[in-house]
């Protein structure tokens, strides 16, 4: 006897889409939020009176971030299994001390290598203190310390606490801004493409750094400084050679 299993196999898909549906605001409110607190860290380097005359609804600078991320997050595929390891002892006083040790040996080294690359190499110094990239850095190490303590408390005990977990949310937020600082201080001093820009009332060409670009014009970084170009007074735009500060 030939038993039809087509229905059985497609009980199970309509209860987890229909899971994931309820998630959806959830998921688009964090999003949300993560990109808001993302611009204002931006914006705090550049300037917040930026924000008013840029249209935040261009996601596609915000998100860009991301890809560094998700970069860097490969290595924790390749060492997931040590990785495992360590958060199933970050519960125990022992766990944690042996992984803010492992911390402390990484930061030793980066620090040494930097040196290193930067007393033999001096072309690679940078002109100006990245002290943004450093804090966004120990903010980042933190946060994710510190969700990883509350993941394992949670699997264990199944709880959090309101104290913990506002804590928790303050950290991860306040990461967020940093790396939003980041990212623009890396825009900043950092990158070197530049443009030409051709305007209305001037004969001689104004170059400098694109950082933000919006249907109402351009946020640019020239002579050290950060401006809004309008759309309207923009004859020409041309990529120029790339601008050393």
């Amino acid at each position: 006897m030939k038993i039809d299993r087509s229905m059985d196999s497609k009980e199970p898909v309509e209860p987890t889409l229909a899971r994931l549906m309820g998630y959806l605001p959830a998921i688009t409110t964090l999003a949300v939020l993560v990109l808001s607190v993302f611009n204002i860290g931006y914006f705090s380097k550049v300037g917040l009176h930026f924000l008013g005359v840029m249209d935040l609804t261009n996601l596609v600078y915000s998100l860009s971030f991301i890809i560094a991320i998700m970069a860097g997050s490969l290595g924790v595929y390749w060492w997931g299994d040590y990785f495992e390891s360590l958060l199933k002892n970050i519960g125990e006083p022992a766990g944690r001390k042996k992984i803010a040790w492992i911390v402390g040996v990484f930061v030793v080294m980066m620090v040494t290598l930097a040196w290193g690359l930067f007393h033999f190499y001096p072309s690679t110094k940078p002109v100006h203190f990245l002290g943004d990239r450093l804090a966004a850095v120990a903010w980042v190490v933190m946060s994710a310390m510190l969700v990883a303590a509350h993941y394992v408390r949670w699997t264990r005990t199944r709880r959090i606490g309101i104290g913990n977990g506002f804590f928790s949310f303050v950290v991860v937020a306040l990461t967020i801004y940093w790396v939003g600082r980041a990212v623009a201080e890396h825009e900043l001093y950092i990158v070197t493409t530049s443009y030409a820009f051709t305007l209305k009332d001037r004969t001689v060409p104004m170059t400098g750094k694109i950082l933000r670009a919006s249907s109402s014009g351009f946020l640019v970084f020239t002579g050290n400084r950060v401006a809004f170009l309008p759309l309207g007074e923009i004859k020409e735009v041309k990529a120029a050679d790339e601008l050393v500060d």
